[in-house]
């Protein structure tokens, strides 16, 4: 039976460990904070919730969420603003309705949450599959927003992410919320020596099985690569102003710089050259001396040449523009070209236009890309 002594029925109680779950969520992701607190993040929300009724847990939910979203997609305001040419106040509201919507997704998991505990059902059987489940969609619907995903925050613990080979990332993300939901029933029992005993086993069993997994799964993946043939890439970065990529007076230079990077050192024949994406501001669809100067590079280098640049396709009257990426061949002749099928949010799409009509004239001076229509696997030449 879960005992309800506390937290209290204090409305400013709930929502101060509400509010610090989303600021722990918000500090488990780069820059600021350590992937290790993901594991005790979403105790203080699921606590909170013990005395809760539906509607409170949504309303507690959605203020974790928020916190948690606003710091972790500030960003989002210094890109509308600084290289989309919209002021402040468009920016912040940008931001804000793209934290509010991803907090419906916190809101319903906590409503959840509270749902079921009101059915005898403890967090620790609940929260993992919810938050799990609604982490997918929030994943694939409108376009989707994995942006912070609960397993992103491991990135740096490379035994523990290893089980993604066979789940994903949503496996990580059942293990972390798991971990949470243990620690939330543990303050909430008396019984708490029964809960480590049994649910605190699984949960051990569980991250154990995943770094033993993880572990010798690297080491295959080493030996692996010993025996495995090289093959020569060149990563170049022009590190060029984003304030000034854009502008025509400066497409020549950018170019300039690209080349004579990607010419300063042989590397043999054969091989493939790789530049960042948008790295020609042109469309290089076009004829005309840029493209030739990227084709050139091509040419000179004799390896294959992989960049991005905007391109576009006409359609019943209309033209569509992509972020798309081209492969040349060794002669400068192209060889194949993939659209980016997942396109940022207020960097190279608006989102929730069609939910907010008026949100469209942010298009304006945020890009209005178009997303690919599937993966297209570019068809390198490899060693010949």
């Amino acid at each position: 039976m879960i005992e309800k002594t506390f937290p209290s029925k204090n409305r400013l109680i709930r929502l101060a460990l509400a509010g610090s779950s989303g600021i722990l969520l918000f500090l488990s992701f780069p820059k600021f904070g350590s992937g290790l607190l993901a594991w005790f993040a979403l105790t203080p929300l699921l606590f909170s919730l013990r005395t809760a009724n539906p509607a409170e847990g949504f309303r507690l939910g959605f203020f974790s969420g928020l916190v948690a979203h606003v710091g972790i997609l500030y960003w989002i305001v210094h890109v509308v603003v600084q290289y989309g040419d919209l002021p402040l106040s468009a920016g912040l509201l940008a931001m804000l309705l793209l934290c509010s919507y991803l907090s419906l997704y916190t809101a319903v998991f906590a409503m959840g949450v509270v749902w079921f505990q009101s059915r005898g059902v403890r967090p620790f059987f609940s929260a993992p599959p919810l938050w799990t489940v609604l982490e997918f969609f929030r994943s694939h619907l409108l376009s989707g927003f994995p942006w912070e995903n609960l397993a992103y925050s491991q990135y740096l613990h490379g035994n523990l992410i290893q089980l993604a080979d066979w789940t994903g990332i949503y496996g990580i993300t059942f293990a972390i919320v798991l971990a949470n939901a243990l620690w939330a029933d543990c303050f909430a029992e008396r019984d708490r020596k029964r809960l480590l005993l049994t649910e605190g086993l699984a949960v051990i069993a569980l991250i154990a099985a995943m770094v033993g997994y993880g572990h010798f799964r690297i080491i295959d993946l080493q030996n692996g690569l010993r025996g495995a043939a090289g093959f020569p890439v060149t990563l170049v970065q022009g590190n060029i102003d984003q304030s000034v990529k854009w502008d025509p007076r400066y497409q020549e230079e950018t170019l300039e710089i690209y080349g004579s990077l990607t010419l300063r050192e042989e590397t043999g024949e054969g091989g493939l050259i790789v530049w960042p994406e948008t790295a020609a501001p042109f469309y290089f669809q076009q004829l005309g001396p840029l493209r030739e100067k990227v084709v050139s590079v091509a040419r000179t280098a004799g390896r294959e040449l992989l960049f991005g640049s905007p391109g576009y396709e006409k359609a019943n009257g209309r033209i569509g523009y992509r972020n798309s990426a081209f492969l040349l061949g060794p002669d400068g002749v192209p060889s194949g070209r993939y659209d980016k099928v997942h396109l940022v949010p207020y960097g190279e799409y608006v989102p929730l236009r069609t939910i907010f009509p008026f949100i469209g004239k942010l298009v304006v001076g945020v890009g209005d890309f178009q997303a690919g229509e599937a993966f297209h696997p570019l068809p390198g030449r490899g060693r010949e």
